[in-house]
C-alpha cells in the first residue's frame, strides 16, 4: 500500500468501528427490552413496527460498518489481497450491508405513508413476511453475481473489496439500479406523505371550527411520529449519494476512476450510516415510543 492508501483506510476504519460499536450496543439493548418488555411497558414492544423497523436497518447498517473494519486488516498486512477470503467477506459484506439498509429505508418511506396518510395498521404476518422478503431479497442480489463469477466476483475496487469492474452489468443490475430506485421512491413517498398530512390536518382544523368531534391529539401524534421517521430515509439520501453519485460518474466516464481522497470522504459517508442512525434512534426513542406504543 501507497503512503496515501494507508492514510485513506485509516478514517474509514475509524468510522467503521464507531459506527459497528453504536449499532451493535442498540440492537443488544431494543434485544433485551424485547425479552424483558414486562418490566418497562403494558404491550410486548414486538408489536411495535416502527421499532422492528429499526432495529432491522441497524442490522443492515452493522453489515454496512463491519465491511469497512477490514480496512484495519489492509494496514496491518500493509497490501490489500484479491481475490482472497477477506477481501470476499468486505464485497459481500458492503453488497449486502448497502441494498438491504436501502430497502429498509424505503420499507420505513412505505409504512409510515400507510399507518400516517390511511390510517391502518399493516397485518402482523404480512409485516413479518416482508421483513423476511427483504433479507432474502438482499442477500439474493448478492449472491447472484458471487454463484455466476466465484472468487474473482469480489476484488479491489478504490480503497476497499467490492465487485470486479470486469462485471460492470452486474453492478448496474445488482446494485446501482436498486440503491438509485430506493433513493428516488423514498423522496417521492415522503413528498406525497408531507402534501397529503397536511391536507389531513387542514381538513380536521376545519371540522373543529365548524363543531365535529374530531380526535385532535390523535392527527397530532400521527404527524409528528410520521416527522421523527422522516429523518431515517434523510440521513440514508445525504450519507449514500456522494458514493452512488462517484460511482455513476466513473461509470459514465468509461470506468474512469475518481480520486482516493473523494474515495475515502464518500466511504466514511456511507460508513457513517450507522452511528447517525443509532444517533437519531437513541435522540428520538422516548418521543416515538409515548406515540406508538398506546
Amino acid at each position: 500500500l501507497t503512503h496515501e492508501f494507508r492514510m485513506g483506510l485509516i478514517p474509514l476504519g475509524l468510522v467503521a468501528l464507531l459506527s459497528s460499536g453504536t449499532t451493535l450496543t442498540l440492537i443488544c439493548f431494543i434485544c433485551w427490552r424485547l425479552v424483558t418488555w414486562k418490566l418497562h411497558y403494558n404491550t410486548f414492544l414486538g408489536y411495535n413496527q416502527y421499532v422492528l423497523l429499526v432495529l432491522n436497518l441497524l442490522t443492515a447498517d452493522l453489515q454496512q460498518a463491519s465491511a469497512y473494519l477490514f480496512s484495519w486488516h489492509w494496514i496491518r498486512f500493509n497490501r490489500l489481497l484479491a481475490p482472497s477470503a477477506p477481501c470476499f467477506a468486505q464485497g459481500w459484506l458492503l453488497h449486502s450491508g448497502d441494498v438491504s439498509s436501502g430497502f429498509f429505508v424505503l420499507a420505513i418511506a412505505v409504512h409510515t405513508y400507510i399507518t400516517a396518510v390511511h390510517g391502518k395498521r399493516i397485518h402482523h404476518r404480512l409485516f413479518t413476511a416482508m421483513i423476511v422478503s427483504i433479507w432474502a431479497f438482499a442477500y439474493a442480489l448478492t449472491g447472484i453475481g458471487a454463484a455466476l463469477h466465484g472468487w474473482e466476483y469480489f476484488v479491489r475496487a478504490g480503497e476497499w473489496c467490492w465487485v470486479s469492474e470486469a462485471f460492470e452489468t452486474d453492478r448496474l443490475m445488482l446494485h446501482y439500479v436498486w440503491v438509485f430506485l430506493v433513493q428516488f421512491g423514498t423522496v417521492v413517498i415522503y413528498v406525497v406523505t408531507f402534501f397529503m398530512l397536511r391536507y389531513k390536518t387542514k381538513r380536521v382544523f376545519e371540522q373543529v371550527r365548524q363543531g365535529h368531534t374530531a380526535n385532535m391529539s390523535t392527527v397530532l401524534a400521527v404527524n409528528r411520529v410520521a416527522k421523527l421517521m422522516t429523518l431515517y430515509p434523510c440521513v440514508y439520501v445525504l450519507l449514500t449519494l456522494p458514493l452512488s453519485a462517484g460511482r455513476m460518474w466513473s461509470y459514465s466516464q468509461g470506468g474512469k476512476p475518481y480520486s482516493l481522497r473523494y474515495a475515502t470522504f464518500a466511504g466514511s459517508m456511507l460508513g457513517s450510516c450507522g452511528w447517525v442512525d443509532s444517533l437519531l434512534y437513541t435522540l428520538t426513542r422516548q418521543r416515538l415510543l409515548k406515540e406508538t406504543m398506546p
